[in-house]
């Protein structure tokens, strides 16, 4: 009892203490911890105001480094011109079968990972201005860099979406309902941000090498991004001044030590003593450590691949074909492969074949018989390649020499035809593996690389099937069918549902539809627009609406035909294409 009355006592006698406190002053308990930053707080010192800008930053790290990359969501960066998915994983993520919700991990991780960046960023840009004690030149710059990251931010969310709401001021979240903004609108606020960032004259152009600063927004790193801006947009003219301007500022391609092309001193370019070479413009930099690495180096099954090779995402030939020759001049097969613009896909298997399908005389492992060399030659022949051109010691060479003679990234880039590199495998141990075509099933060395899609795995398989791309942006000025995604899709290059086809057009579904039928009529002669195309093409088309509505069970009920035509008509790709949509109530006006 006397312990309790005591506690009571004591607790009296606080409590009597800060009523005697608070009438002395009335705003003590209102007072902001001091072990504490606030929103409040963090504008009234220079020193959290800079703090406050790193965590802009940081919101990179959150973005390559968690949740992103698990083996569905990294397909956000890989499916594009550069990466193709594997044939097995296609069926089963949601960007390829189209059975993507606002509810799916990957893209919620995304979204929000980008709108943290674009909510950091404003609040510097909005506050830096109010920050005692720091100069005007200072809070230039930091608002400079924080407006590159919004950029960044948006110009990501553009690619996916297409069109996201747009905010350039902070609210709360239960405000955060602003309307959609058009593609065309975002790629505006993308372009104003970074042309904000190159007009600021307190951000440097390049740091040097050692720079404490270094790793920071560069006017370099915001003529890089406008520039890709402007290739999305279809402004190559304008890309290529961005381009150009990043010479002008002094970044340059990385060479080799002995200055030989395609030596392995290449290879350095990727470890941490060169992160701040001039090739870099902006990149987020790293620790050579075991244990460090990401997700995309088992899923690209590139040069950094584990084991035999998982092949989730393969380069796709558009890619590999944009590296110039190592003397600068543009690459063509047919100096390396006599005959290829004149042969079909099939006939040109045989320049990717290895030695020995005729003699037995190759690479064939410890534990094949011989004997399977004439299977693999009957196989080749059968599937249409034309071995006379075959060359049964000395196919390897001269197909690997279309790649030893290109620009030394390639070889760094992606795991070229007979080129060799080190994995493990589990279980088993390390292993020399080779990339070879066909295939031998080899408990022992010298393994070739293969995976559970065999045939369709190999680059090589997919590149002597297509016919040559030029990708040479001084060539180009402006927009033409090497650019455009519709005539790639047509070739077969980028896939696509496809649900009609003649010699004339072809009709695929439309990879964001905006109803639940939406397919897009396009013709395979690249036509500009409308107004540009033969009357009797868009005759022939117009001709086919009635079958396709009835073939996508939209006649009885009504659709709409919809032709953009030129930029202020919202047309985003210059290619004629007629939109078919149908299968709810559609609004009017339509814009």
């Amino acid at each position: 009892m006397k312990r309790i009355v005591k506690n009571i006592a004591t607790v009296l006698m606080g409590m009597a203490m800060i009523s005697g406190f608070i009438g002395c002053d009335s705003d003590l308990l209102d007072t902001t911890p001091s072990d504490s930053i606030s929103s409040s707080n963090v504008w009234e010192s220079p020193v959290l105001a800079r703090a406050a800008a790193m965590g802009v930053y940081n919101g990179l790290y959150d973005k390559y480094s968690k949740y992103y990359d698990n083996a569905r969501g990294i397909v956000f960066d890989s499916m594009s011109s550069v990466m193709d998915l594997d044939i097995n994983w296609r069926t089963n993520c949601f960007v390829t079968t189209g059975s993507c919700i606002p509810s799916t991990n990957e893209v919620s991780f995304h979204y929000k990972y980008y709108y943290t960046i674009v909510y950091r960023a404003n609040d510097v840009i909005n506050h830096i201005d109010n920050v005692p004690e720091m100069g005007e030149e200072e809070k230039a710059q930091i608002k400079a860099e924080c407006k590159f990251l919004r950029a960044c931010a948006y110009f990501h969310l553009n690619v996916l979406w297409r069109g996201v709401p747009i905010y350039t001021e902070n609210v709360e979240s239960t405000e955060a309902n602003k309307p959609r903004s058009t593609e065309e609108e975002v790629w505006n606020q993308i372009i104003t941000d970074l042309t904000d960032c190159i007009n600021e004259p307190n951000l440097p152009g390049k740091y040097a090498q050692g720079n404490s600063s270094y790793g920071h927004v560069t006017k370099g790193a915001a003529y890089a991004f406008r520039g890709q801006a402007y290739q999305f947009m279809g402004d190559y003219a304008k890309a290529l001044a961005d381009f150009e301007s990043i010479e002008d500022l002094g970044y340059a391609l990385y060479s080799p030590s002995n200055g030989t092309p395609g030596n392995d001193d290449f290879f350095q370019l990727f470890k941490p003593a060169n992160e701040q070479c001039d090739e870099m413009i902006f990149s987020v930099q790293c620790v050579e450590t075991t244990g460090m690495g990401n997700p995309r180096a088992i899923n690209y099954g590139n040069r950094v691949t584990g084991g035999s090779a998982w092949n989730n995402y393969i380069p796709n030939p558009a890619f590999v074909e944009m590296f110039e020759c190592a003397d600068g001049s543009e690459f063509d097969w047919e100096k390396y492969c006599p005959g290829w613009h004149s042969m079909t896909p099939q006939a040109r298997v045989v320049f990717f074949l290895r030695d020995g399908l005729q003699s037995g005389n190759g690479q064939w492992g410890d534990t094949e018989a011989t004997s399977d060399y004439q299977t693999l030659y009957n196989n080749m022949v059968a599937y249409g390649a034309d071995m006379s051109r075959y060359v049964d010691q000395g196919n390897e060479v001269r197909i690997r020499k279309a790649y030893e003679d290109r620009d030394p990234r390639l070889m760094q880039s992606i795991i070229t035809p007979y080129s060799t590199y080190n994995g493990n495998e589990a279980g088993v141990g390390n292993h020399t593996w080779t990339l070879r075509w066909p295939y031998i099933l080899d408990a022992g060395e010298p393994s070739d690389i293969r995976t559970d899609t065999n045939s369709k795995f190999y680059y090589l398989w997919r590149i002597y099937n297509k016919l040559p791309i030029k990708y040479n942006l001084k060539q180009r000025g402006g927009k033409n069918m090497n650019d455009c995604v519709f005539c790639r899709i047509i070739s077969g290059e980028i896939p696509a549902e496809r649900v009609y086809e003649d010699d004339k057009m072809i009709v695929i579904r439309d990879a964001a539809p905006a109803a639940p039928v939406h397919v897009l009529m396009i013709p395979k002669e690249h036509t500009e627009n409308i107004v540009a195309a033969d009357p009797e093409l868009v005759k022939y088309m117009l001709g086919k609406v009635k079958m396709l509505s009835e073939k996508l069970g939209v006649s009885e009920k009504g659709f709409r035909i919809v032709v953009n035509t030129g930029d202020e008509g919202g047309q985003t790709v210059h290619h004629l294409h007629i939109h078919l949509l149908g299968g709810k109530m559609l609004g009017w006006p339509p814009c």
